[in-house]
């Protein structure tokens, strides 16, 4: 019955979303703009940086484990879930859910967790939920306060720190990407740049990097130093790829 209740919800929920949208395109037809020639298409849109998954927000099967994980989280259960990994290996872990994740550049939730296990070593885990094949919610209990005391210490010691122009429309561009990330901002009213101390688990670097390199001159990272050196090198590479190409 609970599945039907879920379909059920999922339904309304789309129908809701159908209701909005033709209710924005009815005021809009109701409006003088229909001479006007709109300045782009539809099809002009290209999604970037989204999940491959294909994943299907509403589908019945995504509501109910989205469900399932919230329901785990509130009531501190532990949980064993199998999923596919980047290799497309299926990977079983017992994990205490900390929080879950929504990441702008992927379109796509995850779940963080504590892997705690006496059986496997521990580790703070990232779980995008379209990868997930099975769940099974334990009759197991967590501390949340535990919890998230060894999900904080997994954090970098040092936070990123960079300066942040807004050449280019750069503070609503680079915080979008950095949306899901904890950080502290402040904002120099003499240079009119913003001073970020971005903070991140180890395996976030790589993709910090990547992101934050891909905005160009309008950050300049300060610390950690062996970030800053990584951002160097890979400059000078680029720089040395230029010139060879």
């Amino acid at each position: 019955m609970w599945y039907l209740e879920i379909e059920k919800e999922a339904e309304e929920i789309n129908l809701q979303l159908l209701f909005l949208g033709m209710r924005f395109y009815h005021n809009v037809n109701l409006m003088t703009l229909g001479d006007i020639e709109p300045l782009f298409l539809p099809e002009t849109i290209h999604h970037v940086h989204q999940s491959s998954l294909n994943t299907d927000f509403f589908g019945k099967t995504y509501v109910t484990l989205f469900r399932i994980i919230s329901n785990s989280l509130h009531h501190n259960q532990y949980m064993k879930i199998t999923y596919l990994d980047e290799n497309d290996t299926l990977i079983t872990v017992d994990i205490a859910g900390y929080k879950l994740e929504y990441r702008i550049t992927q379109d796509s939730f995850h779940l963080i967790g504590l892997i705690d296990a006496p059986t496997q070593t521990p580790h703070i885990l990232r779980i995008n939920l379209s990868s997930i094949q099975e769940i099974i919610v334990l009759k197991t209990y967590f501390n949340p306060k535990e919890i998230e005391t060894s999900v904080q210490a997994y954090k970098c010691e040092e936070p990123l720190y960079f300066e942040l122009s807004n050449a280019r429309k750069g503070f609503d561009r680079v915080f979008m990407h950095l949306s899901n990330y904890e950080r502290i901002t402040e904002f120099n009213d003499e240079t009119h740049t913003c001073f970020v101390q971005l903070f991140y688990y180890p395996f976030d670097e790589e993709e910090l990097i990547n992101i934050l390199i891909s905005f160009g001159p309008i950050i300049k990272v300060i610390s950690p130093t062996s970030i800053r050196n990584k951002f160097i090198e890979r400059i000078k590479t680029q720089r040395l790829l230029f010139k060879q190409g």
